[in-house]
């Protein structure tokens, strides 16, 4: 039986042609569960802001921010890829659309105001503002997971 030689160079060519056909088919499933974990880490941000006290105002304040800049992200995202697919939508799903756009940033909006209010509260009013805070952010991912199904089934 004769055996094959194959050059070390060759080896380490396919090799590498091997490990990088296993990482382009594996990144779309990576970059599903980095977005995956990074909602539920934005939820769970969210979710402790109303475990902070008066005291702890700084940590909550700088959680906030980060909550709401992963949110702008995402109504940003989703905002593009509607206008992206503008001309092959109906005109009544357009305003439908541009509707729930108006309303999320409205949301933003006075998530931004209650966000100011956390800034500047006392020990007396911790307690409404961040459960202000917690309801508008509660509503505001509601419209957008909403918006974002219904823009995922049109698209």
């Amino acid at each position: 039986m004769k055996t094959i030689q194959i050059h070390p160079w060759k080896r380490r060519f396919f090799g590498l042609v091997s490990v990088l056909t296993i990482v382009c088919w594996m990144l779309p499933f990576s970059a599903w569960a980095a977005e995956t974990d990074v909602s539920k880490e934005m939820k769970e941000a969210a979710a402790a802001i109303g475990e902070y006290s008066a005291e702890q105002r700084d940590a909550a304040v700088e959680k906030a921010q980060e909550v709401m800049g992963y949110l702008d992200k995402r109504i940003d995202e989703m905002e593009h890829k509607l206008y992206e697919n503008w001309a092959d939508l109906k005109a009544s799903t357009r305003e439908e659309y541009r509707q729930s756009l108006r309303a999320m940033r409205s949301q933003r909006n006075e998530l931004s105001q209650w966000y100011g209010s956390m800034q500047h509260s006392t020990k007396e009013t911790w307690k409404d503002v961040k459960q202000g805070f917690a309801d508008t952010y509660d509503n505001l991912v509601e419209s957008w997971q909403k918006t974002e199904k219904e823009i995922d089934e049109e698209i």
